[in-house]
């Protein structure tokens, strides 16, 4: 097994290899789990350990140089080795956290409102479609008037809106929003043509 301080430098002047069956890997003198692979068509950063209830050493990705630098690696490797030994597979955890994170954006008020105008074409009743939809778009996306998908800063803006077939429906200048919304009630409706919230 290879051990060397590994540089920036020194990985950068190793050479890739003819195919995938001639990848080498040289570990770092540093942190003993970290190793760097090369192949035929990248130099990778991995971590060789046990991981959950495998009795076998196996090696997972840290991130691939130049993306990531070697004392980012070092620095990943320290910490799923922490894990490690405190029995938490760091697979396991960045998945959760990703799935958190995922499952966050999802949850926010612009992104279910994209859902439901994705879902309107596949309703049942579909009389109304492109005037539903303008009046999602025009009143609740629009961030100039809908003060919930901006930052409150709604300045005058010329809007146009279309239909789905592309025809310009309407064109008007918001100087602010008259959307009033209150953040802890829900089944929140907007009444058409009056700018309000029913509750």
């Amino acid at each position: 097994m290879v051990r060397v301080h590994l540089t920036d430098k020194l990985i950068e002047e190793l050479e890739l290899t003819p195919n995938s069956e001639t990848r080498y890997e040289i570990f770092d003198a540093s942190v003993k789990s970290l190793a760097i692979r090369v192949g035929s068509k990248n130099k990778t950063f991995v971590l060789v350990s046990r991981f959950g209830d495998n009795d076998n050493t196996t090696r997972r990705m840290l991130g691939r140089f130049p993306m990531m630098r070697t004392e980012a690696a070092r620095v990943a490797a320290h910490n799923w080795s922490v894990l490690l030994e405190a029995g938490i597979d760091p697979g396991v955890e960045a998945e959760k956290a990703r799935k958190a994170e995922e499952l966050r954006q999802r949850s926010t008020f612009g992104s279910v409102v994209q859902d439901y105008l994705a879902y309107i074409p596949k309703r049942p009743r579909n009389l109304s479609v492109d005037r539903d939809t303008y009046f999602i778009k025009r009143y609740i996306l629009d961030p100039v008037a809908n003060p919930w998908v901006c930052d409150g800063s709604c300045h005058k803006q010329q809007i146009q809106t279309q239909d789905s077939s592309g025809r310009l429906l309407h064109r008007r200048r918001v100087v602010s929003s008259r959307i009033h919304c209150h953040p802890t009630r829900r089944n929140i409706q907007l009444v058409p043509g009056r700018g309000r919230w029913r509750y």
